[in-house]
């Protein structure tokens, strides 16, 4: 609460002395416990030192919370695009992550492992390695290639620093990547002035692997209903693939006050299946 009804954040040395009254208190409060377990088990001085105990072990809670917000707040905020980077555009190589979202413009997808040069293939230029990347048709009915989890891509692109309209009550972008530890966004850039877009080839991990399953399922589900308008329900209730229903959708679930099923149900359906498949086998 405190750290959200701040104006700023804390700096450095801010940061540094709620650590170390963070640990003042937390020391205190084992000495206290300490010394009320020696006192005689009956008396008023025993039960008041117990709640002192207890009162100094909140402080010394809220103390560290304080502490490790105050830290995680200003890690990610020095995580951001420089400054002097925003708007530049460079060439990008970086991999593809999570479950890429298709929609009527183009392609919306984050990536991961990011690595930028001067556009014309020069120096390595240092800067954050998650992100979002658009890629909108530069003409009506121009074909996308097909995206998915783990392609390692190589691309010309203008970067943002995170950020979106600032409409009372409409949804905070900042927010939502700063959450998501995206730590900036990018357009790719086509023409004949930029690079042409790449291949690079695969990336593997564990986190790539589950992200392929995610895919595959959901291609499966696109496949087997077609143009059907809730096969994007059903690829959120499955994979956790909520960015892909329709606005218009969104505002039905919203005005029906069951939007938080989609947040929700997938994982109570994940369950569900998995007892199904345990009982059937």
């Amino acid at each position: 609460v405190w750290m959200g009804q701040r104006v700023e954040l804390p700096d450095l040395v801010e940061i540094r002395q709620l650590g170390v009254i963070a640990l003042v208190m937390v020391c205190m409060a084992c000495l206290l416990q300490v010394a009320v377990h020696r006192l005689p088990s009956a008396g008023w001085s025993r039960r008041i030192g117990a709640v002192l105990a207890i009162l100094l072990w909140l402080s010394a809670a809220a103390s560290v919370c304080a502490w490790h917000a105050a830290r995680d707040a200003h890690d990610a905020i020095s995580a951001r695009l420089a400054a002097t980077l925003d708007q530049q555009s460079l060439w990008i190589e970086a991999t593809v992550k999570g479950l890429p979202n298709r929609h009527e413009r183009g392609w919306r997808f984050e990536v991961i492992r990011a690595k930028a040069y001067e556009a014309d293939g020069g120096a390595v230029i240092s800067m954050p390695e998650d992100g979002l990347v658009h890629w909108y048709s530069s003409r009506a009915g121009e074909e996308l290639p097909v995206l998915r989890p783990g392609q390692r891509l190589g691309f010309q692109a203008r970067l943002r620093q995170p950020g979106g309209a600032l409409n009372p009550g409409g949804f905070d972008a900042e927010a939502w990547m700063l959450e998501q530890g995206l730590h900036f966004s990018a357009s790719i850039q086509t023409g004949r002035h930029h690079r042409r877009f790449e291949m690079l080839g695969e990336d593997h991990g564990f986190l790539l692997a589950v992200d392929k399953l995610r895919w595959r399922i959901r291609d499966a589900i696109d496949t087997a209903l077609g143009e059907s308008p809730h096969r994007h329900v059903l690829s959120a209730l499955v994979v956790g693939d909520q960015r892909a229903i329709p606005l218009a959708q969104w505002s039905v679930f919203q005005r029906t006050g069951t939007a938080h099923l989609m947040s929700i149900s997938g994982l109570h359906v994940t369950m569900l299946a998995a007892l199904a498949g345990w009982l059937g086998a």
